[in-house]
């Protein structure tokens, strides 16, 4: 998954996290990853306003039934995954959205 696996880590459950949070919650998540609350807000919109808009997600998101709910992403994606039952199933998210971060992977082995 190359160099970037642990900063998609991050990124996936902090805007996770950051979707269910009231402000106090962000304003902890922040400083103990000592992030800006403008990065946590960055990466939510970067989770509604341009991946929902890839071609890998065009692609991807007719293959998931129960339909995802866009307007919850990355919440909504890791539930899809059962990241919350299973923590082992975070890898395979990252494995996933893999072609997002390198033109190595075609997005149809990630299926």
């Amino acid at each position: 998954m190359g160099r970037k696996v642990y900063v998609a880590t991050v990124v996936i459950l902090v805007s996770a996290m950051r979707y269910g949070l009231n402000p106090g919650g962000v304003r902890i998540l922040g400083e103990s990853l000592d992030i800006d609350r403008r990065t946590l807000e960055h990466w939510r919109d970067w989770w509604l306003e341009t991946f929902v808009h890839t071609p890998f997600w065009c692609e991807a998101r007719a293959r998931f039934m129960p339909a995802i709910c866009e307007g919850t992403l990355p919440s909504s994606l890791c539930q899809a995954f059962c990241v919350e039952e299973r923590r082992d199933r975070l890898l395979d998210l990252l494995k996933f959205l893999c072609p997002l971060t390198t033109g190595s992977v075609p997005v149809d082995r990630v299926f």
